[in-house]
């Protein structure tokens, strides 16, 4: 069952054809991207999927855990198929370059699980492709890729949500434990609408926190 934040985050991918999920690990990324393949391909008829990961020695065990949400979910219709003629392929980024892939399966969903830049080059063509093309885009990290969001979000119409690393993530907290968000948010996250913006689980009222740090900035 998915958990408030995440019910935000699923309504919000629903909503929007690009988002970014920015969420420290073990916050439920898996499960939330699971559960909105579950949806897709229960409303969706004849469509191609694409998850890229940036290792392909995860992809059998990767394509199972899917496999098996999906089984237990109702949308395999029998054998490895899935219902209402769908289908999935697990694509190594680090071995096939994004334009190969995308031209030979033409997908309506494309799904970047742990999102990592491996050439600038592909990520612009990326970028052409889905600013193209009608795909629905969806790329997950456990860190903020700053880099990406430039390159990608150039129409601004992606969503953004984001998660602050915790305490208690001590796998990213002492990585990233002096990471400034406020910063990010006020300077290069400045452009995103409240609509398109999701910070620490709750719709981020960005007008409101810069007013507050203007205050403390100006002494008041």
């Amino acid at each position: 069952m998915l958990r408030d934040y995440q019910i935000l985050a699923f309504n919000k991918l629903i909503e929007n054809d690009k988002s970014f999920i920015f969420w420290p690990r073990a916050k439920g990324k898996t499960y939330l991207i699971h559960s909105f393949i579950d949806y897709f391909v229960k409303n969706n008829n004849d469509q191609e999927i694409i998850i890229f990961v940036n290792d392909g020695r995860r992809t059998p065990d990767i394509m199972k855990k899917i496999r098996i949400f999906l089984d237990n979910a109702g949308s395999v219709q029998s054998g490895k198929k899935l219902i209402n003629n769908n289908n999935i392929t697990i694509i190594s980024i680090l071995s096939n370059c994004y334009s190969e892939a995308l031209r030979s399966k033409n997908p309506s969903l494309i799904i970047f699980d742990e999102f990592a830049i491996n050439n600038l080059n592909n990520l612009c063509e990326l970028s052409n492709y889905i600013n193209n093309f009608n795909c629905k885009t969806i790329f997950t990290a456990s860190y903020i890729n700053t880099i990406a969001i430039k390159t990608l979000d150039r129409k601004n119409d992606f969503y953004i949500n984001i998660k602050r690393i915790s305490d208690d993530d001590l796998y990213n907290y002492y990585r990233f434990k002096n990471y400034d968000y406020d910063s990010l948010i006020k300077n290069i996250l400045s452009y995103k609408s409240d609509k398109l913006l999701d910070f620490d689980d709750t719709i981020y009222q960005r007008r409101k926190k810069l007013q507050a740090l203007n205050k403390i900035s100006n002494g008041i």
